[in-house]
């Protein structure tokens, strides 16, 4: 490396480099401090002041001074360092008449002319800015302009004029920094830039400029990045600014599983697992708790759930609103805390309905992210950060839109905006807010997940996985370690409740069995979907809506994507006996990266093979026999067929492993015989296993 090169990488590095220990978490706390060497050295400092004192700034007051006493109306700031007319604006009058909208230039150059002494620079210094940004606002046409100094075709730093045009032409305001162009020639380069480093000129005052290397450091281990400015002459930190926007904290009063777990709560009335036995009582309400936090995640939500500065339910990811209305303002700055009164109807407390709806939904943006719905993959965020992906598609969730008893979430095209729509529940007196019921939320988050995934979920077979798809991750992502995979989960049993009379919400939700990995619980297997085959032992409990509210049609998309789902959770439950819970977690993956392995419109048996695709690609097909075991119990073994994707009958369902395979220990299956279900034994190795059918 050239020393003098060298040198600046140097001195460049010992500006801003932070201790390996200490850089390993990246934090405002962490960040090195904004530094600009006018006015944090005292030696520099001063001399700026001197500067200010040049007769040609003490011009530009007294033009300023007389403006503004011949014009009340008129404002004029002065910026610190350069003494140049900061910010020049009316409270009552545009700054000039109206013109030719095109000829703003002309417009400028002219006011520039007759304020001369204001600007302190002869408007001949416009031929020497390049237009740095030209901007108009669509829906009142108002033109915003920067143009930014220049000096040998190299940017003179903070040198700029910033403009702002009506429709009509006229000035509304402006804000200088120009400043006259000095006569003699500059310092030399006498330090080669860094490599990527960018050529510019620094002004250290309006009297003294000096030839500087401008690069984007980042700081190892954070996720800090610099802009960093070094004289070239003699390698001086000149300028240090952090690039990066770290994301600050803001409170939510909101239902979530503790105050120390910022996990959502199942709904106001949580209850995991559910009960078996069907019965009328309704679990207690929990109160909510304060949860202060950016995001669940800095790398899956940089800039926070809010934005730095701003204070109110509107993001990179969501945008949560009532119909019509904005987004909701924090209580107090980046504060949300609503009063919520269950025993009143859902109209009562809108701001915390929309509160909830949002600290959810940015939950579940976190969480699956985590999973790889990130930026390539097609997910939903107004910024993509450059990571990839179309962006400019946060998620619009509208919560107690103008229906009842129902949720759903139009899905688009990467880079479109799709929206959520929650609803309120009339069957209880009061009614109940869905925007409280996580379970309904993730529901709909995950129609977000699978139609960006899969390319296409437009056959009978794959719409119904797609509402299985989303009945699962609304119950895995909200479980918890200790919960057993073969107990009961109702499908959003908080919003059942006397829906359409039910009173058994907490058993079967909104599905005609509970999940459950348990045959005696949830009997559906694979053959289920076929109209043709469908049969449930009538000694199992089912739903009392079946036959009036829930369709009796096996291939109706609900009803084939309970049934997907059970077989899912059949295949999460062996996960978490091979595993504990972090199976979980594994298992979520597999389904989520099994999704970007999946054909266009996938039959069940593609679906499952893309699964076990996604186990071979991550694990060397580690977890192989725990997933071919859960499929297998539900009629998705090896041997089983499916028919064409827009169809779903013809299933050959089959229960058995593929050849080779050793089927899971019989310890492993719990109470067979009391389960009255025929054991066919499994076969030898490389014939196949059988494991269960009714």
């Amino acid at each position: 490396m050239n020393p003098l090169t060298a040198a600046c990488c140097t001195a460049l590095a010992a500006c801003f480099t932070l201790s390996e220990t200490r850089a390993q978490v990246a934090s405002k706390e962490s960040a090195k401090p904004r530094f600009d060497i006018r006015l944090d050295d005292p030696v520099a400092r001063a001399a700026v002041q001197a500067h200010l004192a040049h007769p040609g700034a003490r011009a530009q007051r007294r033009s300023a001074a007389e403006l503004t006493r011949a014009s009340p109306d008129l404002s004029i700031d002065f910026d610190e360092i350069l003494g140049t007319p900061s910010f020049i604006r009316s409270s009552g009058t545009f700054l000039t008449a109206a013109a030719d909208p095109a000829a703003w230039l002309t417009t400028l150059r002219e006011y520039v002319a007759d304020h001369r002494d204001l600007f302190g620079v002869d408007p001949g210094v416009l031929d020497h800015c390049r237009v740095a940004r030209d901007l108009v606002t669509r829906h009142n046409g108002v033109r915003s302009v920067t143009l930014q100094e220049q000096i040998e075709e190299y940017d003179l730093i903070g040198a700029t004029l910033l403009a702002s045009f009506t429709s009509g032409g006229e000035l509304i305001n402006a804000a200088s920094t120009l400043i006259p162009t000095p006569g003699g020639p500059l310092a030399p380069v006498l330090i080669q830039g860094a490599p990527g480093a960018r050529r510019a000129i620094f002004p250290m005052s309006r009297l003294d400029l000096r030839p500087a290397w401008m690069s984007r450091v980042p700081e190892t281990g954070t996720g800090n990045l610099y802009e960093v400015t070094v004289d070239a002459a003699d390698g001086r930190l000149l300028a240090r600014r952090n690039l990066t926007l770290h994301a600050t904290s803001a409170t939510y009063n909101v239902y979530s599983r503790s105050a120390s777990d910022p996990t959502p709560a199942d709904s106001p009335s949580p209850q995991s697992p559910t009960s078996c036995t069907p019965g009328v009582t309704q679990p207690p309400i929990i109160t909510r708790s304060s949860q202060t936090l950016a995001s669940l995640s800095a790398t899956a939500s940089p800039n926070g759930w809010i934005d730095p500065l701003d204070s109110a339910t509107s993001g990179n990811n969501v945008s949560a609103h009532t119909p019509g209305g904005p987004p909701v303002a924090g209580s107090s700055f980046r504060a949300f805390d609503f009063p919520l009164d269950l025993t009143a109807t859902p109209a009562a407390y809108p701001s915390a309905g929309v509160t909830q709806l949002f600290y959810t939904m940015n939950w579940v943006h976190d969480r699956l992210y985590q999973l790889g719905f990130d930026e390539p993959s097609g997910n939903y965020q107004r910024s993509n950060f450059g990571r990839g992906g179309l962006e400019a598609d946060a998620i619009d969730a509208i919560a107690r839109d103008s229906g009842s008893n129902n949720a759903f979430f139009v899905p688009a095209p990467d880079g479109s905006t799709g929206s959520l729509h929650m609803f309120v529940f009339t069957g209880p007196d009061p009614d109940r807010d869905g925007a409280l019921d996580a379970e309904v939320i993730i529901h709909e988050s995950g129609h977000a997940l699978s139609t960006r995934l899969v390319d296409s979920l437009a056959a009978m077979q794959s719409m119904g996985m797609g509402e299985g798809w989303s009945d699962f991750y609304s119950l895995s992502l909200l479980s918890q370690a200790g919960e057993d995979p073969r107990g009961c989960y109702a499908e959003s049993a908080y919003v059942a409740y006397q829906l359409f009379g039910l009173t058994q919400n907490y058993t079967f939700g909104i599905r005609r069995f509970p999940y459950s990995a348990d045959p005696r619980k949830n009997p559906e297997t694979f053959a289920d979907i076929d109209p043709l085959q469908m049969a449930f032992d009538p000694a199992i409990p089912a739903s009392p809506l079946i036959g009036s509210v829930i369709d009796t049609n096996a291939s109706e998309e609900h009803n084939v994507g309970e049934v997907w789902a059970t077989i899912l959770w059949s295949a999460r439950a062996r996960m978490i006996d091979a595993l504990g819970f972090p199976g979980n977690e594994r298992m979520l993956l597999l389904v989520t990266d099994g999704m970007k392995l999946s054909p266009p419109n996938p039959t069940f048996i593609q679906a499952r093979d893309a699964i076990l695709a996604a186990d071979l690609a991550n694990f060397s097909g580690a977890d192989s026999l725990a997933l071919w075991t859960g499929f297998a119990e539900r009629g998705l073994g090896f041997s089983a067929v499916a028919p064409p994707a827009s169809t779903t009958t013809g299933v050959i369902e089959a229960f058995d492993l593929p050849p080779g395979l050793v089927a899971a220990p019989i310890a492993s299956i719990p109470s067979l015989t009391e389960w009255g279900m025929v054991l066919l034994a499994a076969l030898l190795a490389g014939c196949g296993a059988l494991v269960l059918r009714r």
